[in-house]
């Protein structure tokens, strides 16, 4: 008599779990090229987007509705963004923009057309949210290592964002916030993208 068995690929699993935080850290974000004057949409230029901190850059083309996107990029460091010089339109640089991690941001570039005028000032327009119906604030690395908090509570720091305020819960674990007047129960919790909730009543 002969018995066979079958294992499950453990190392496949191990792989999973392990790369699991790693795509947590990943965001998106997507360029609109417009002209400065008319805000008709400028197909066909040429983008770059670096990030001086971790050796990135990537050369992009705009589509017919003046987009360009990216996906799968690392949240460390700060992106800028390159409109490259063409026949009709001046080079510019957008402000640097910082990506969340999860999180698609938007940056819209103007172009100016190209003449024999000198350019001094061309405007970038970056951190306005064309994605989603989100409302977002952020408070930086530098911003919270500034802050006086007391005790050094992470969560009590985001009392410094609109529309957060200081809450109560009816058990000792329950979160300390309230975010647009929910009740705190109703707030998630996620660091670096992974579920950080009370596990009994969420």
């Amino acid at each position: 008599m002969s018995y066979f068995f079958r294992f499950a690929p453990i190392p496949a699993i191990a792989l999973m779990a392990v790369s699991s935080p790693a795509i947590a850290q990943q965001a998106g974000l997507q360029v609109a090229v417009v002209e400065e004057e008319t805000g008709a949409p400028v197909a066909d230029v040429e983008v770059v987007v670096d990030n001086a901190a971790i050796g990135f850059t990537r050369t992009l083309r705009t589509d017919p509705q003046g987009m360009a996107r990216l996906d799968g990029l690392s949240t460390a460091g700060t992106y800028r963004v390159t409109v490259q010089p063409s026949g009709a339109f001046q080079a510019i640089t957008a402000p640097p923009v910082t990506l969340r991690a999860n999180f698609s941001s938007s940056v819209t570039v103007r172009v100016s057309q190209a003449s024999d005028i000198v350019v001094t000032g061309a405007r970038a327009v970056t951190g306005i949210n064309t994605q989603n119906a989100e409302v977002s604030a952020s408070l930086s690395a530098a911003e919270l290592t500034a802050l006086p908090i007391e005790g050094r509570d992470v969560i009590g720091s985001l009392i410094r964002l609109p529309n957060v305020v200081p809450s109560t819960g009816f058990f000792p674990e329950a979160p300390s916030i309230s975010i647009n007047g929910s009740n705190g129960l109703d707030s998630q919790y996620l660091i670096d993208g992974l579920d950080n909730n009370e596990n009994f009543l969420g």
